[in-house]
Order: structure tokens, then sequence, then C-alpha cells
């Protein structure tokens, strides 16, 4: 049997790396499917990160650290890339 997997949106995906109101239930999911994630989640999770810092709810060491954190993640196959197609668009 496949592993279960779940799309995770930005959204969906951000919790796991600050404490937000989703945190707990969002790792409870992460422990149960492999986590699906498209290639335009990286450029919405730079996009949140430094709208975070403009805003004042992250400093640049804080954001730089998320990224990084992130990064690592998906250097390690944490969560499964798909490619966009036309048809999602």
């Amino acid at each position: 049997m496949a592993d279960p997997r779940l799309y995770f949106d930005t959204s969906a995906l951000l919790p796991l790396y600050r404490q937000e109101q989703l945190t707990a239930q969002v790792e409870e999911i992460q422990n149960e499917v492999k986590p699906v994630i498209s290639a335009l989640t990286e450029v919405e999770v730079a996009s949140t990160l430094a709208r975070w810092v403009r805003m004042g709810e992250l400093t640049g060491e804080q954001s730089e650290l998320l990224e990084t954190t992130f990064s690592e993640d998906l250097r390690r196959d944490v969560f499964e890339r798909v490619a966009l197609e036309d048809r999602y668009c």
C-alpha cells in the first residue's frame, strides 16, 4: 500500500515553522501523511517570510532561520514536490 499523501498549501505548511494556532493540528497531520507541495511553495514561503519581516512579525534573523530550516527539509525530502501542470493553473 502506498504512503498516504496530502497536499499542504503554504497556509498549512508555515505553522510547521513557527508557532501558530494551527501548529499542533498540522503537526498531527504531518505525522500521518506524506506532505505534498507544489513548485510554487518555495516562492510563496519566501514571499510570506518577507511580508512578516516588513510587518514586524519576524526579525530578519528569524526569517533567515525559518528559510534555512525549510530549505533543509526540502533537501531531506520531508515533502514530496509535484510539478505544476497547465490543467492546475
